[in-house]
């Protein structure tokens, strides 16, 4: 059976399809006011979570491919396409080890605006996990069954086209073990700056379109949407970026 390996973003050229929420429904931006959308010449490149007033969090894959200023991040608005504000981007820091030693791997970049967001009831940074926060601590602790809040504007289905409204879903982390060796099959790797979660009888998660968007358990952004097979089918998890994972890189980069 041949597979379809899904970057869960919209970006042109680029050969791995791309991922948005199947299984969700439509959600107010106050209710998810750390949600932007990252645009490419105009057009939907991905998700992103606001983490300071000039910064934001998304995937690396979200923003490769083109020059910073063809970049714009769209802030405050439910709807992709319209509304809340739009500021232009002035760097981006992806991770020194992005794609090595395989594509997808270390899927984590920093956007840096060039004017900063005026903060509000449709626009608030979300939370990151603790800084050196052990392993058990709250902030950083994934355990299989916890249950993750996922938003973006991608596929409600597969083949369905991108929504105009921000949907959610809630999702289950997977075992690590269970992930990697679906996965493994194929000889795709389950890092330790990854972790899975869906809906143990399908039907739910991410799909094309929802890359680099905000994956968020108990108000802490945890994960990031990177990639996985198909949307939502039983079996293939969709597979994020662990955040805490990379808690002293963000520090590195942007001092908070």
């Amino acid at each position: 059976m041949t597979r379809t390996l899904l970057i869960l973003s919209i970006i042109p050229s680029v050969a791995l399809t791309h991922k948005r929420i199947i299984g969700g429904s439509e959600v107010a931006i106050e209710d998810f006011p750390y949600q932007v959308n990252i645009l490419v010449y105009g057009t939907f490149a991905g998700g992103g979570s606001i983490i300071d007033e000039t910064h934001i969090l998304t995937a690396a894959h979200c923003v490769s491919g083109s020059p910073t200023d063809a970049y714009t991040v769209h802030a405050g608005s439910a709807l992709w396409a319209s509304g809340g504000m739009k500021v232009n981007v002035s760097s981006i820091t992806k991770h020194p080890e992005y794609g090595k030693p395989i594509a997808l791997e270390n899927d984590i970049a920093i956007v840096t605006l060039a004017e900063s967001l005026t903060f509000g009831p449709y626009m608030q940074p979300i939370s990151l996990p603790r800084l050196h926060a052990s392993d058990s601590d709250s902030s950083s602790a994934l355990v299989a069954g916890q249950e993750i809040v996922v938003s973006g504007w991608g596929d409600t289905g597969e083949g369905r086209g991108m929504s105009s409204t921000l949907h959610a879903v809630t999702e289950e982390i997977i075992e690590r073990g269970k992930c990697a060796a679906a996965y493994g099959r194929d000889n795709l790797r389950i890092t330790d700056g990854m972790f899975c979660a869906g809906a143990p009888g399908g039907g739910k998660g991410a799909c094309q379109g929802d890359s680099g968007g905000p994956a968020v358990a108990d108000g802490i952004l945890v994960g990031i949407v990177s990639w996985g097979y198909w949307c939502g089918r039983q079996g293939y998890p969709s597979v994020f970026s662990r955040v805490a994972y990379y808690r002293d890189w963000i520090t590195q980069v942007i001092g908070i």
